[in-house]
């Protein structure tokens, strides 16, 4: 019996992979800095985990599937219902850009932190830039000497 496997990766794969990138992202926030789709793929292989292949789109959609299991992951430590907390996500754009990829509003409309439906580019840039803002505030926000989450 094979293991399952989501874009050619298993669970475990996919565990390491939200263990390496997640606490990136932290020290990314903590920095109140941003990063890019390029930097967490080198943090994954620097890992010595399979990276992803930007040049085929499953592997595109592969990347989106890693934040989204971080975004999960982080809120789930968090205990975050729907409707409230953040994406840590957010903190990731595309290499010359500064915009999430789709699957970032997908999620924010999925956790309830945005509203369903079709947005307009101004709905989208102002939550995106509300979550930046909300990432770096949260991770810079704990009193010196105690540890983050």
């Amino acid at each position: 019996m094979g293991r399952n496997t989501i874009y050619g990766r298993d669970e475990l794969a996919w565990g390491e992979a939200v263990d390496a990138v997640l606490p990136f992202l932290k020290a990314t926030a903590r920095n109140k800095g941003t990063t890019t789709y390029t930097d967490v793929n080198d943090v994954v292989k620097r890992h010595g985990l399979a990276g992803f292949d930007f040049n085929r789109a499953a592997e595109r959609y592969a990347v989106g599937y890693l934040l989204r299991l971080v975004v999960l992951w982080d809120r789930s430590e968090k205990g975050w219902q729907p409707g409230e907390g953040l994406m840590i996500s957010a903190l990731v754009h595309y290499q010359g850009g500064s915009d999430p990829g789709p699957g970032f509003y997908g999620l924010a409309q999925e956790l309830k932190l945005l509203a369903e439906g079709r947005l307009t580019a101004d709905e989208k840039m102002t939550f995106h830039f509300q979550q930046i803002t909300a990432v770096h505030e949260h991770y810079n926000s704990v009193t010196i000497g105690l540890a983050l989450k």
